[in-house]
């Protein structure tokens, strides 16, 4: 069924307006695109850069042995692995290592930084740490990487940890250290294409490149990772790309999720950025293990936090960590997008008993 539904996509893509090329393409002049192994040539007014990202391999000896996994290998295992080793702390290696303890595989998760989920929140990271401590996950933090050795029956990684050489095992190791822009082979820099220094393609509000008529999108040209914020540029640069009226991408507004168990949620710019920025801001929390709705379902790990600008009350921010929290920061991006205030927010209707109005709380204190 798969492979039809994939013939018949492929079928429905090719028309007169659409053909798709199952080729690699490289830039050999600011409208030209080359094509192998065909060698065929294609020319187009507007390009479109979108080649998302590869796994990254820090240069760390033995990190690039070919039987080392990437998330792709473990969504694709038949079966349940014995142990496993999963390097790096962000997102993906904390959705992964949990996916991995709850099939009732050994795992050890090593972090280089002194703690997981770094891009959150400090008190939403300590959540998920504790979480899966709980679950049986040997998570080490605050390392530095030295060697990752092929033995006869499996992997060893040796690190520093607290000023002292240790060494862990396992039969797998998952490289979850992140991922670069997907730019190899395209030879941007040659038709004029700026790169940033971590490699992703630089564009401007419209998101074209520094070639006029080139642009890019999504993970290939960041700031952030993430598929909703793809589409927000794919629409911003295809009015710009054909002539319409067009606006750049709103990254105050960003939302992010991470769906461990708990899951973190969050919108808006974090209360350091706010602080750093000079920005006055009031914050208020509030605990799941204090809410009725919460309670009953057994969902008691996490809380909600909100902030507001000091003088005007208009809401900046908020996180969520804990059941469902991917669903409930939705009410707070309508309000930080919207530029609603904590009054206004206060005289919706929160229906009881849900977990939803567990936001009133933080917002009442506000206020």
């Amino acid at each position: 069924m798969v492979d039809d539904f994939k013939s018949y996509r492929q079928q429905q893509l090719q028309s007169d307006r659409f053909t798709l090329l199952r080729e690699h393409a490289t830039f050999v002049g600011t409208d030209t695109l080359e094509l192998s192994p065909s060698g065929r040539r294609i020319q187009a007014d507007r390009i479109l850069i979108a080649t998302g990202s590869v796994v990254a391999v820090p240069a760390i000896k033995g990190l690039d042995h070919p039987e080392i996994w990437t998330s792709d290998d473990v969504l694709d295992l038949a079966s349940d692995p014995e142990s496993v080793i999963v390097l790096g702390g962000g997102v993906v290696a904390c959705e992964l290592t949990q996916f991995l303890i709850r099939s009732g595989v050994e795992v050890t998760q090593i972090q280089r930084s002194p703690r997981i989920l770094k891009d959150m929140s400090a008190s939403a990271s300590e959540v998920v740490a504790q979480a899966l401590r709980a679950e049986g996950v040997q998570l080490i933090t605050g390392t530095s990487l030295k060697e990752v050795q092929k033995t006869a029956d499996g992997f060893t990684v040796d690190f520093e940890h607290a000023g002292a050489r240790r060494q862990v095992r396992a039969k797998h190791v998952v490289n979850a250290l992140g991922r670069v822009p997907n730019t190899d082979g395209l030879n941007l820099t040659a038709i004029g294409v700026s790169l940033k220094a971590s490699g992703h393609v630089a564009v401007d509000s419209m998101q074209q490149t520094s070639v006029p008529g080139i642009y890019a999108a999504g993970d290939v040209a960041g700031p952030h990772e993430i598929v909703h914020v793809a589409i927000l540029q794919g629409e911003c640069l295809g009015r710009h790309a054909t002539g319409r009226s067009a606006e750049p991408v709103d990254y105050n507004g960003l939302t992010s999720v991470v769906f461990t168990d708990p899951q973190v949620a969050m919108v808006g710019r974090s209360c350091d950025q706010l602080e750093a920025s000079g920005r006055s801001i009031r914050v208020a929390d509030y605990k799941f293990d204090d809410h009725g709705k919460s309670i009953l379902m057994e969902a008691r790990h996490g809380y909600v936090k909100v902030w507001a600008d000091t003088t005007s009350g208009i809401i900046l921010g908020a996180e969520c960590v804990g059941k469902d929290a991917g669903e409930l920061i939705h009410s707070m991006a309508v309000a930080v997008s919207s530029g609603l205030t904590v009054q206004q927010m206060l005289k919706v209707q929160w229906y009881h008993p849900t977990l939803s109005e567990i936001w009133t709380y933080p917002l009442e204190d506000l206020l």
